[in-house]
């Protein structure tokens, strides 16, 4: 932003304590790359905010940053850079929040989704990373809204290999392996090249 009194410019860093709290025109934001921070309160009360987003690089969610974002729209991403939540963060949240980071964030009290069982909102995390998750202070409250793409209702993992040519899987994939259930698709997408194979052949051990 440009400081009008001096012609300078300079990077947003940080979105203030209270910044747009209670602002009732505001409907969508788009935060900057150099962005490490947003403000407790931040956009408290936004009631007509209906998409955000937030940008890797950011660190910091401040206490009560999101709630009552009643008009809210489609599935939110928290980029994999944010490592702190504060308490009450996403109270009152009505749709999907998404994690990107198989490291947890540290969350700053037992708040943070209040009411999402309510509203029906899911927290969606990293494919196999539930156990991480469930481990890490005030995340085991939110168990049942949590959403790992992975996991079986019975609490055991599917596991998708990717072959290491056009036509097996890797020799040793599975080697002393603890999952219980495999499920192999017909054909198998590489994400490296974009290229879908079939599954002809499951390696030597």
């Amino acid at each position: 932003v440009t400081n009008p009194d001096n012609d300078q410019t300079y990077l947003v860093a940080k979105i203030a304590d209270n910044c747009f709290k209670n602002n009732a025109t505001i409907t969508s934001v788009t935060l900057p790359p150099s962005l490490i921070s947003i403000g407790a309160f931040a956009f408290y009360n936004c009631k007509n905010l209906q998409t955000i987003s937030l940008n890797e690089g950011l660190e910091f969610i401040g206490e009560k940053a999101f709630v009552g974002l009643s008009d809210i729209q489609g599935t939110t991403i928290i980029p994999s850079t944010v490592d702190t939540i504060g308490d009450y963060a996403f109270a009152d949240w009505v749709t999907p929040i998404q994690f990107l980071s198989e490291v947890p964030a540290a969350l700053g009290g037992t708040q943070v989704f209040r009411d999402a069982k309510k509203r029906n909102s899911s927290v969606i995390i990293p494919c196999r990373t539930y156990e991480a998750y469930k481990k890490v202070k005030n995340w085991n409250i939110w168990l049942s809204r949590i959403v790992d793409p992975c996991l079986f209702s019975d609490g055991t993992y599917t596991y998708q290999v990717l072959p290491e040519d056009d036509s097996k899987v890797a020799v040793k994939a599975l080697v002393d392996n603890s999952i219980q259930h495999v499920t192999f698709s017909t054909n198998v997408t590489n994400p490296d090249n974009d290229q879908t194979y079939l599954v002809a052949k499951i390696a030597d051990n």
